[in-house]
């Protein structure tokens, strides 16, 4: 998820492998049929992600290590 939290609004999924250094965008089929069922991200329409949860990509902004999201500056609250 934090991959995702990047992005403002849905995630493409080839951007997500790039991302977490996967080959294909199907490998990452197993975790994401896993967030679907646990209701913490949704598919929106084909080939993209985004998250069920208002402000979840703001929460893991400010409490994740990974380092494509610390490069990231934070966003106004008003959005």
């Amino acid at each position: 998820m934090a991959a995702m939290a990047v992005d403002i609004g849905p995630s493409p999924v080839a951007d997500l492998a790039a991302r977490m250094g996967k080959k294909r965008p199907s490998d990452l089929s197993a975790s994401r049929d896993a967030l679907i069922k646990e209701v913490l991200i949704y598919a929106p329409r084909r080939g993209f992600l985004g998250f069920t949860v208002p402000l979840l990509a703001d929460y893991i902004q400010r409490h994740t290590n990974e380092p494509y999201v610390s490069s990231v500056t934070s966003f106004p609250d008003s959005r």
